[in-house]
């Protein structure tokens, strides 16, 4: 009877280290972020309890989104005035957002242009299949203009 127990006990365990992220409490398009929470993977933008593409992201989604990532791409402790700097201190006038040149992070969304939100998106174009839409991931920054080189 113990066997048995212990059988079960490990075979319940085996089971949910191997569940899926469905299991999981994921959603569709999202990541565990390794602290009990999670995140949309690339081309995503969270929505409440779920993961909706760019191109279906309102104009704020996407700007907050823009913003976070200036936030994250600032080196220092101080990209905006509302941060706090390693002692503690609120970064208020010290903020790299501030101070005239050097780094200028976007902080507000109103920092956001309407061109860096189109331009955003179409990083992520969609293309229309059988099965409805299916988002096609980044474009890189620089395409081929095209055809075979001499044509």
């Amino acid at each position: 009877m113990l066997r048995l127990r212990l059988f079960v006990l490990l075979a319940f365990l085996a089971a949910s280290v191997g569940a899926s992220e469905a299991q999981r409490g994921l959603p569709v398009n999202a990541k565990s972020d390794g602290r009990g929470g999670w995140t949309c993977n690339d081309g995503f933008l969270k929505r409440a309890e779920a993961c909706v593409t760019v191109a279906d992201a309102t104009d704020d989604e996407a700007k907050g989104a823009l913003v976070a990532r200036s936030i994250a791409g600032h080196a220092g402790s101080c990209p905006c005035p509302f941060n706090r700097d390693r002692a503690g201190r609120s970064c208020g006038a010290r903020s790299a957002y501030s101070r005239p040149g050097g780094a200028s992070p976007m902080c507000y969304a109103s920092d956001v242009s309407e061109a860096a939100v189109k331009q955003f998106r179409a990083r992520y174009p969609r293309k229309k299949g059988g099965g409805g839409d299916l988002l096609l991931g980044p474009v890189p920054a620089e395409r081929s203009r095209g055809g075979l080189a001499g044509s």
